[in-house]
């Protein structure tokens, strides 16, 4: 008996996951003790890959590798045989007092010119994935997008 992957599964621990991250966003920012990206990219990974291991792979870059080859903080590929979809990404945290990012120009550009040689060479998907506070004006309301209407019945 195979396993399929569940997008329904896999959606709703992205879910978890934001969640996660937009209350420990708001905790660092009240308790004025931070938290870096570093941080919430190692507890949404590990937590990603203890429930989806059987289709999300995983490699996650060290600072070195990040800063000299794939500008990136991590490699998913998510699928199963035959059928993977292969994401480089690099994460940054929106600051909660400006809502600004930082770092999107990080030195000088250098990192998403990495970040996308990388992802050309390798013939991957270059993403920014943004950890921010959630407000009522900044979420979406569900399936709001046509698109996405039927996303349940794609199991």
């Amino acid at each position: 008996m195979s396993i399929k992957l569940s997008l329904s599964d896999l959606c709703a621990t992205f879910q978890e996951c934001t969640l996660w991250t937009n209350n420990i966003i708001k905790d660092s920012l009240s308790s004025r003790l931070g938290i870096l990206e570093e941080s919430i990219t190692d507890i949404n990974l590990v937590t990603i890959a203890r429930k989806h291991s059987d289709f999300i792979l995983t490699k996650k870059f060290s600072r070195r590798e990040e800063g000299s080859q794939s500008g990136a903080d991590w490699l998913w590929c998510i699928g199963e045989p035959g059928a993977w979809l292969s994401l480089l990404v690099q994460a940054k945290v929106v600051n909660p007092d400006t809502s600004t990012c930082r770092f999107l120009n990080y030195r000088s550009g250098e990192q998403r010119r990495l970040l996308l040689n990388f992802a050309r060479h390798y013939r991957l998907f270059p993403l920014y994935c943004l950890y921010s506070q959630i407000t009522d004006e900044l979420y979406p309301p569900s399936k709001s997008l046509p698109s996405l209407s039927n996303v349940d019945s794609l199991e």
